[in-house]
């Protein structure tokens, strides 16, 4: 059986296996191995320049006034379309009252009155009363219909008899 070691042994040999082992390469960066190294040159003529402060304050300032003149191209857009639309809200409401007033007028020529006035003005008169004959007449006066008052008779709510309908009477008695 072998003796037991102890930890200090065991630390030395493991350090003289790992001195006595090849040491593997470091591996280049993954940005080494792309490509060649890049390096920086001097600027030439052509090369672009950055922008002064000068400059960027000439463009923050025709910026904001072109920034201006759109603003008030925009709101005086606005103000003719709202003139626009003020005038079309007047028309309707004069279109409104103009309609209104043409049903009044409509309304006015076809009332009752009007149209007796119109008449009369042309020349037409009221008829007369309308006597009302049966169609036939029964021989026998107890199964004849109940016939209209005559027109020389008046009637009991004081006005003119104008029956809604005319039943005549069959020539065997028998109404239809």
């Amino acid at each position: 059986m072998t003796a037991a070691r102890s930890p200090r042994a065991r630390s030395a040999t493991a350090a003289a296996s790992a001195r006595s082992r090849p040491r593997p390469s470091a591996r280049p960066l993954p940005q080494e191995s792309a490509g060649p190294r890049l390096r920086l040159i001097a600027r030439s003529a052509g090369a672009r320049r950055e922008i002064g402060w000068r400059a960027t304050v000439v463009f923050c300032v025709l910026g904001s006034f072109a920034a201006l003149v759109a603003s008030v191209a925009i709101q005086s857009q606005r103000i003719a379309l709202q003139e626009e639309a003020d005038r079309l809200v007047e028309q309707t409401a004069e279109a409104r009252d103009h309609n209104r007033d043409l049903r009044i007028s409509v309304i006015q020529a076809e009332s009752p009155e009007h149209v007796l006035e119109v008449a009369r003005a042309q020349g037409l008169v009221e008829p007369g009363p309308i006597a009302v004959v049966p169609a036939v007449t029964s021989p026998t006066g107890a199964d004849t219909a109940p016939s209209a008052p005559s027109p020389s008779e008046p009637s009991p709510s004081g006005s003119d008899p104008a029956p809604s309908t005319i039943t005549p009477a069959a020539p065997d008695g028998a109404a239809r």
